[in-house]
């Protein structure tokens, strides 16, 4: 039995279908393609921005434990103070020790104090509770200690403004 003409020419793939087919799969893989760059690229972002959202929290936490922890220092730092000449003795060297173990870990934190005395008063740095009637622009004492960690700003100096001291 012979096959006719039509058969025949049916299992035959032309040079032309060829051609199309061949355009339609390069196509479709070049879509294929575009579509993994775009995913590697959408992975690469959301990493990016889950590491700094990470960075963020972990900022802002810190943050937080160190508005709670200053005012502990603060009162260290009074108590010192106020301690007489007459009475310094172990306990007060005891609790300097405590003062400097407290500065150094605020400062491996990247805790910086605010440099205020003598500076010129500056509003987004130090909060003014008291002015010298003689006038000035200084800070001319400082009643706590303001603070930053970086750019950020954790409290500021509290101060009087007047003259630049002496």
């Amino acid at each position: 039995m012979t096959e006719s003409p039509d058969i025949a020419n049916a299992d035959e793939v032309l040079p032309e279908e060829q051609t199309i087919e061949l355009e339609s799969l390069v196509a479709e893989r070049d879509a294929l393609l575009d579509q993994v760059q775009r995913a590697r690229a959408d992975y690469a972002n959301l990493k990016r921005r889950s590491e700094q959202d990470l960075e963020r929290a972990r900022a802002a936490a810190t943050e937080r434990i160190l508005k709670e922890v200053l005012p502990v220092l603060d009162d260290l730092q009074d108590g010192l103070v106020h301690i007489p000449a007459d009475q310094q003795d172990g306990i007060a060297n005891g609790m300097r020790l405590v003062e400097q173990k407290f500065q150094a870990a605020l400062a491996r934190l990247g805790v910086e104090q605010v440099e205020s005395l003598g500076k010129t008063f500056d509003p987004a740095q130090h909060e003014a509770v008291d002015f010298d009637p003689a006038g000035g622009q200084h800070v001319s004492s400082v009643y706590r200690q303001g603070y930053r960690m970086g750019d950020t700003l954790l409290r500021p100096a509290v101060v009087k403004v007047g003259p630049p001291p002496v």
